[in-house]
């Protein structure tokens, strides 16, 4: 481990810690991301409850969330499904 003084502080820098901060980054770059719009015309292909869908289309807008991870989008939508009203 590299020991390096800024002023009066010493600052540690550790090897492992900036490997899994570059891994963490490339793994997030690297997620296909899906509009809202075509993950909810995908799920109604399969999910016969437009209402339900449309609901959801009008919460995630709400909320700004537009783009995302299809398995953002299917975590967000069953959360969605059992979400009391």
């Amino acid at each position: 481990m590299d020991t390096r003084k800024t002023g009066s502080k010493a600052q540690e820098v550790g090897v492992s810690e900036s490997v899994s901060v570059k891994a963490s980054s490339v793994a997030r770059k690297s997620t296909p991301t899906v509009s809202l719009a075509e993950f909810c015309s995908e799920l109604s292909a399969t999910n016969d409850k437009v209402e339900l869908i449309g609901g959801f289309h009008f919460d995630q807008k709400r909320q700004g969330n537009l783009k995302n991870s299809r398995a953002a989008f299917q975590q967000a939508f069953a959360d969605f499904c059992v979400k009391p009203i």
